[in-house]
This record gives structure tokens, sequence and C-alpha cells, in this order.
């Protein structure tokens, strides 16, 4: 696991020591946002595809579900292929074009959305938030160094680590949190970038859905540099 990797995942763990306490034991209140410690406890099953739970998030996967609907294969594997997904949500995709439009505006150039960037980048970036197989917090929870797993963008690797947070005082007795990773293809982790879930193993007819935090970039370092 990366020294990038453990920075974050600490600072999950010391996060989820001052939030969850509140979340336990203040429910009268209601619970302050947080992308590290907002976290879905329970397991999920939803009536229907991976596609049809995108569908229904009030909006939240908005952006994802434009990048989709560009590319009809992806969009029928989201209907009938055995998939892991972790769905960024609005707000990642917004924050790509913010650093990328940035770019453009030194550069003199007009700022551009989701729906003028070149088809092939954007099918490969979006293809590295898809697994090819079917997997739940138990498999990646059995491998310490992180779980090796083919992506649709053309059979990319990417790598899942799987944490358990401590909760009540007991070990590993709280939420559980995935780090979707994208090794570059390196052996050194500076290279590495990995995007946090704040909900996981909701199970759809076809898929398991994990939701990516907030503060994750759409792309994984490479939007800007596809893009500008």
């Amino acid at each position: 696991m990366t020294n990038t990797i453990m920075g974050k995942i600490q600072r999950f763990r010391l996060l989820i020591l001052i939030g969850l306490p509140v979340f336990l034991f203040v429910s009268g209140c209601k619970k302050e946002k947080s992308e590290y410690y907002d976290f879905e406890l329970q397991v999920t099953a939803f009536d229907g595809n991976a596609l049809n739970y995108l569908e229904s998030g009030s909006g939240k996967f908005d952006s994802l579900l434009l990048v989709i609907d560009m590319f009809p294969a992806l969009k029928d594997s989201l209907r009938t292929q055995k998939l892991s997904v972790f769905a960024p949500v609005n707000s990642s995709f917004k924050e790509a074009l913010r650093e990328l439009n940035t770019v453009k505006f030194q550069e003199g150039e007009a700022p551009v959305a989701l729906h003028d960037l070149d088809k092939g980048d954007l099918r490969t970036l979006v293809g590295r938030y898809f697994l090819e197989k079917k997997y739940t917090t138990d498999d990646y929870k059995e491998s310490s160094d992180g779980f090796q797993a083919v992506s649709l963008d053309d059979g990319y690797l990417m790598s899942v680590q799987y944490l358990a947070l401590d909760a009540s005082g007991l070990s590993a007795a709280g939420p559980q949190v995935l780090f979707l990773t994208d090794t570059k293809g390196s052996i050194f982790d500076t290279d590495w970038v990995a995007a946090a879930t704040s909900a996981v193993n909701i199970y759809t007819d076809n898929a398991v859905v994990n939701v990516l935090t907030p503060d994750h970039t759409f792309g994984f370092g490479e939007f800007s540099d596809k893009f500008k």
C-alpha cells in the first residue's frame, strides 16, 4: 500500500473517530455532511440493474450518466454485465472541468463541457471506474497489498484497497472503505492515484455499486492532460 494511500487512510481513521460518535449517539440531530465519515453503514439491495441505480440517484450521477450515454456498449454493459461499479458523483466531473478550463483560459482558449471532449479519451477514463467482475468487500479484504482487477478500459488493471474502520472501541467493527487505485502501471507509489468510497456493497441485479467521495476528481489525474 502506498504512502499516498496510507496518508489518506490515516486521515479517514481520524475523521471517523471524530465523526462516528456523533452519528451513533445524536440520533435526534441533523447529521453534518462529510465526504470522509458520512458513510453508508448497511448493505443495500436495489431492485434493478446498475444503470437503473445510477438513474435513481436523485441527480447526483447526472454527469456520469451523460458520459455513459455517449457509449451504447458501455450503457448496455451496465444493464446486463456482471460488474463492480465505482461511481463518481457530479462534483468529481465539475472539479475536473474546472481544472481543465482554468488551463484553457490561461492559454486563451474557450471553455469546454463534457460533450465537447474527445470521445476516445473520455471512454478510456470512464472505463476505469467499472471492473469486469462482480466483487464485494469480502473479495477485496483478502488482499492486504491491494486487489488487482481488470477494468472496462480495454483490460486496464486497477487496484482496490480495503479498510475496515474501528467503532465503539472495537477493531475493524465500523464502516468499510474501499480505495479504487490507478497505479498507472508503475511500481512507484508516488505515481498512484486513489479514490475513496462513501458507500459500498449496493447490490443491483447485475452489479455491486460503490459510490466515491465528492472530493475525488474524475480521471485519476489525467483529465487535464488528455483534453487540454
